[in-house]
């Protein structure tokens, strides 16, 4: 994914529905760090959604965004707050492309919450 970012010779805005994750392992933690730390100039914002619910990997998300040391990259409880912090970035049109996912990942998220009931 990276490099076809970087091919197309445009600065991206990323969002990342982290919601359902309960914590990164070692590797992962470190491999995503890697890229984090990577020199990626092709990349304008990456707003991370985040769980109120699972503290822990928060905290582990938060440490990461610290350690990496770019601006660029947020981790957001709330949607409104990703949402608006993204679309400074965004055409009108990648904004409703964005506010769809968005909905998108909420409806899903509801589904598994009530199944988990």
């Amino acid at each position: 994914m990276v490099s076809t970012i970087a091919a197309s010779g445009r600065k991206v805005v990323i969002v990342v529905d982290f919601t359902q994750v309960q914590l990164f392992g070692p590797e992962v933690s470190e491999k995503l760090l890697q890229i984090m730390r990577g020199d990626t100039p092709h990349i304008d914002r990456v707003g991370f959604w985040i769980n109120d619910a699972q503290p822990m990997f928060n905290l582990q998300l938060q440490r990461m965004i610290r350690e990496a040391g770019s601006p660029a990259r947020r981790a957001f409880p709330r949607r409104l707050a990703l949402e608006s912090w993204l679309a400074e970035r965004l055409s009108p049109p990648e904004r409703e492309r964005l506010h769809a996912f968005l909905d998108e990942r909420e409806r899903v998220f509801a589904s598994f919450a009530a199944g988990a009931s």
